[in-house]
């Protein structure tokens, strides 16, 4: 990524690059995420945005970790009576088209 105009040196040259969240900081087992070491960063004092430490993780190939399972709200009853089809929709092919784009 090219340095941005009108900085001396590159994008994020003395600016929260080489700084990390502490191993004895908040707790979360050792997940951080890009919001999480914002946070961290700016109660240290640091002037910083998510979207420079989320660019800086990308760099240096630092992912958060996802901790929240995603909720399945509906689940079907593979026993229960299939909606009718009221139109009467026919959906068979009266041939095989091959298109390329």
């Amino acid at each position: 990524m090219a340095p941005h105009r009108g900085r001396k040196g590159g994008p994020a040259e003395g600016r929260g690059q080489a700084r990390g969240p502490d191993t004895h900081g908040p707790p979360g087992n050792g997940t951080y995420g890009a919001p999480r070491i914002t946070a961290e960063l700016r109660d240290k004092g640091e002037r910083i945005n998510h979207k420079r430490v989320a660019r800086i993780m990308r760099t240096i190939g630092v992912e958060g970790l996802r901790l929240r399972r995603r909720h399945r709200t509906t689940v079907p009853d593979p026993a229960a009576a299939k909606a009718p089809d009221l139109i009467g929709r026919d959906f068979t092919a009266t041939q095989v088209t091959l298109s390329a784009g």
